[in-house]
């Protein structure tokens, strides 16, 4: 008998749109090929049954026919594999009518396919052809090329770094496999964000459990009702979260949250549209929000850039102090959600000066994070001061072609209480 041959293979059913695009792994052992089949049955365009073939249209429209179909599945199913409710989350979040993407495959798909697969979409939302988006975004990306290699992760499986932990070095504290251990899975981005598939290998036990306490945690609190209200899995599931005049969870799909106001606030506050200042448990310091991103900018880094960021580290270690730190753009994006955390490095290629060496842009659920990595031997400039950072931000055209950044002062490092702002506006027909 083939040595294979006892290997159960899955499917990773990927589903792509221009609001919402999520993965779905179907294992094909037992039952799971029958609802594999089922699936494709929903999604098919044509049925050759002399064959014994279904022929599948990867993309689809959501229309009230299909999702009837697809509740149908899920009712069928969710008791087999409790992921399939996947599937009814991902059209509770799309337009009526929109064009969408399935795309069954051995896994995640890479960056540039998920690339194309979105300009597609967008010429067909905006009824132009696809050569004219193709075109669009090269006219953005074209000079940045020139300047900046540019590297994409989160959405396929990648462990970064030796493979062997004897042989490994941890890129952060430089200790050795004699000097420090490296028995738990570094999660690049911390599970607890729904990070899984990027891992760091040399990142040591002692650094691990370092940036999880010290600064990652703060990150968390400070996206955290995001993490409950995208229904972002995490260690535990998707978190129940508590602060000081609310809780906020998802029960059967659906986000409750109970808010505590003040005589005041309920007052003033219109059942239309309401202002909640939801009020976090845990005290943050925002510089750690800063040195997280940062510090998953360099996990993803090769090893040899690593001696470009020994002051970076240090600071990241909260062993230097940095009184003032370049602004953080931020963006709401709404209609683009991911439930994998993803995160791009651009790396300069030539020495101009008057550029960041490294820029981090990252993305969690609908939140967007643009920052210039500090402290690095290769930058002169500190992009403090109005012109310098509006030649790094013109540079990076794609990011200055869009409006809505919210340019954010991370500098604050001391304890202090954080307040989510939500806006509950009512839907209008």
């Amino acid at each position: 008998m083939d040595s294979n041959s006892s290997i159960i293979p899955s499917v990773v059913i990927n589903l792509i749109a221009l609001s919402h695009s999520t993965d779905m792994v179907i294992g094909l052992e037992g039952l799971g090929i029958g609802v594999y089949n089922d699936l494709m049955m929903i999604i098919a365009t044509k049925v050759d049954e002399k064959q014994g073939k279904i022929v599948c249209d990867s993309l689809n429209q959501n229309t009230q026919e299909l999702r009837e179909k697809i509740a149908k599945f899920i009712e069928k199913y969710n008791s087999i594999n409790p992921k399939i409710n996947k599937l009814g989350d991902f059209f509770k979040k799309l337009d009526e009518g929109e064009n969408f993407f399935v795309i069954p495959s051995t896994q995640s798909l890479p960056f540039d396919v998920y690339e194309k697969m979105f300009n597609y979409l967008v010429s067909l939302r905006d009824g132009v052809p696809y050569e004219t988006v193709i075109e669009q975004t090269s006219l953005l990306f074209n000079d940045l090329r020139e300047l900046y290699d540019m590297k994409a992760y989160g959405n396929i499986p990648v462990s970064i770094g030796e493979h062997d932990k004897a042989k490994r070095v941890c890129r952060f504290c430089g200790k050795d496999a004699s000097k420090t251990t490296f028995k738990t899975k570094a999660h690049t981005i911390s599970k607890s964000l729904g990070n899984n598939l990027i891992v760091t290998n040399d990142e040591c036990d002692s650094c691990n459990n370092n940036f999880g306490k010290n600064i990652e945690s703060d990150f968390a609190e400070y996206v955290g009702v995001f993490r409950s209200i995208m229904g972002m899995r995490g260690y535990n599931g998707i978190p129940h979260i508590k602060g000081d005049n609310f809780d906020i969870k998802q029960e059967d799909g659906q986000v409750k949250l109970n808010f505590i106001a003040s005589t005041e606030e309920e007052e003033k506050m219109p059942i239309e549209n309401m202002h909640l200042p939801l009020q976090s448990k845990q005290k943050i310091r925002l510089q750690n929000v800063y040195r997280s991103i940062v510090k998953y900018a360099l996990s993803v880094l090769d090893a040899s850039e690593m001696s470009h960021f020994s002051d970076t580290i240090e600071w990241i270690f909260q062993k230097k102090q940095i009184d003032q730190l370049p602004k953080v753009a931020m963006l709401e994006v709404p209609s683009f959600y991911n439930q994998q955390p993803q995160i791009i490095v651009y790396i300069r290629k030539k020495d101009d000066r008057r550029l960041p060496y490294l820029v981090v842009e990252f993305h969690f659920a609908h939140l967007v994070f643009v920052a210039i990595v500090p402290k690095t031997d290769m930058d002169d400039v500190f992009f403090m001061n109005d012109n310098e950072y509006q030649h790094f931000w013109k540079t990076f055209k794609h990011f200055s072609s869009n409006t809505g950044w919210l340019f954010k002062d991370f500098s604050s490092d001391i304890d202090d209480t954080f307040i989510t702002n939500l806006n509950i506006v009512q839907r209008t027909k």
